[in-house]
Parts: C-alpha cells; sequence; structure tokens
C-alpha cells in the first residue's frame, strides 16, 4: 500500500512538474516564475498566494526555493539544484553546493559540504620524524674541569 501512494504521488508530482516545465520553456536560466509557481500551490492547496512562499515542497524530492533576488524559483532536488552556483561548485569540485540546496535538504547539504571542506582545505606536507638523540633524557654533559675532584683541597 505505501509502495503504490509513494509511486502515484511520483507520477502526479512529475505530471506537474512537465507542464511547469512546458510553460517556462522560453526560459534558459532554468528559474521558474512567481506566477507559475502560485498557480502550482494554488492547484496543490486550494490557496491563494499573494506573497511568493519562501520555499515550495513538491513532495519528498523535489523543493522549489525562492532566489535571493526574489524574481523566481530554484527547483532543487537531495542531489541537484538549478541555479548557477550549484554548477559552478559541480565543475570546479565534483560537488555540488548552493544556498537552494541547503535551506531545502540540510543533510544532504552537509555532506556535501563536508567533501568540500576535504577536498579545498590545505593539504599537510610530510615532515621527516624529529631527530631524537640517542641517549634520550639523560643530563647534559658536564666537562671534568668543572667537576669537583675528590680529595683535593680548595
Amino acid at each position: 500500500m505505501y509502495w503504490r501512494k509513494t509511486t502515484m504521488q511520483s507520477s502526479y508530482e512529475e505530471d506537474i512538474l512537465s507542464r511547469v516545465r512546458a510553460k517556462n520553456s522560453q526560459r534558459e536560466d532554468r528559474v521558474f516564475s512567481i506566477g507559475t509557481v502560485n498557480e502550482i500551490v494554488e492547484i496543490l492547496s486550494g490557496r491563494i498566494r499573494r506573497t511568493p512562499a519562501k520555499m515550495v515542497k513538491l513532495g519528498v524530492e523535489i523543493t522549489l526555493v525562492l532566489s535571493s533576488k526574489g524574481d523566481g524559483y530554484y527547483r532543487t532536488t537531495p542531489d541537484s539544484c538549478t541555479c548557477k552556483g550549484w554548477h559552478y561548485s559541480i565543475q570546479k569540485y565534483g560537488v555540488g553546493k548552493c544556498r537552494h540546496h541547503t535551506e531545502a535538504f540540510p543533510e544532504e547539504a552537509k555532506e556535501n559540504a563536508e567533501i568540500l571542506q576535504r577536498l579545498t582545505s590545505p593539504r599537510k606536507i610530510a615532515q621527516p620524524p624529529e631527530e631524537k638523540s640517542i641517549l634520550g633524557d639523560l643530563p647534559s654533559f658536564k666537562p671534568f674541569l668543572e667537576m669537583p675532584v675528590r680529595g683535593s683541597v680548595a
């Protein structure tokens, strides 16, 4: 029963997303307009939004996150985002990271941040081991002239 519900939700989400993609096909920046997202929210919830929501969850896997400028929404999933920052990070480091993904999926973003930290942290240069004296922790050497002599009268 659970499997059927998840599959039905997933196909429903994909249907809505395909409609949104068709409507936004002329946009090359991969940003969904606020009007389109408000229509989706109205269809799903039955409520009309006057102001743009900061984040719209379309099920478990897809979240639309408002851009910093507030002019549109980026589509985020647990392993991607449509913003330029994500694509830059993927190209440079092989691991994606952006503000939108961090807001929508904090657990996955934390894993990506740890990987990026390991990739970008300065590497430690191997140092030769410190040379230790073969005598260990013996007291320092005192010359014979400075030592008191037995039986001598000073």
